[in-house]
C-alpha cells in the first residue's frame, strides 16, 4: 500500500487578505476598461489582453474563495494543497505574462 503523505503550504492571513484585495481592485479596473466604459475601440491587442487578465483574475477569486475552507482559526493561517499551490502558482505566471505584454503595448493597469 503506497501512502504518500500529502503535502500542505501555509498562507498566512495578512497575505491571503492581500491577495483577495489586488485580485478584486484589478478586476473593477479591467472590468472598467472593458465593460463599463469601453476605451479599448479597436485596440484588439489590448482587448485581448485585458480579456485574459479578466479571466485569470476571476479564476484566481474563485481559488482564494476555494482556500476559504482551510482557514485555521488559531495560526491565523490558510492551508493549500499542493495541487492548489500549482494552480496558483499557473494563475501568477498567466497574469505576469499578460501584464508584461500590455506594457509592451505601453498599458499598465497598476494600481496606485
Amino acid at each position: 500500500m503506497n501512502s504518500e503523505a500529502i503535502k500542505y503550504f501555509l498562507l498566512p492571513e495578512e497575505k491571503y487578505i492581500q491577495y483577495n484585495n489586488r485580485v478584486y481592485e484589478e478586476q473593477l479596473v479591467i472590468k472598467n476598461l472593458l465593460f463599463d466604459e469601453p476605451m479599448l475601440d479597436g485596440r484588439e491587442p489590448e482587448t485581448y489582453l485585458f480579456c485574459e487578465c479578466y479571466s485569470t483574475l476571476k479564476q484566481m477569486r474563485d481559488m482564494l474563495d476555494n482556500i476559504e475552507e482551510t482557514y485555521n482559526s488559531e495560526n491565523c493561517e490558510f492551508y493549500i494543497s499542493e495541487a492548489q499551490m500549482f494552480k496558483i502558482s499557473i494563475l501568477l505566471s498567466s497574469l505576469l505574462l499578460a501584464k508584461e505584454e500590455l506594457l509592451k503595448n505601453n498599458v499598465s493597469i497598476s494600481i496606485h
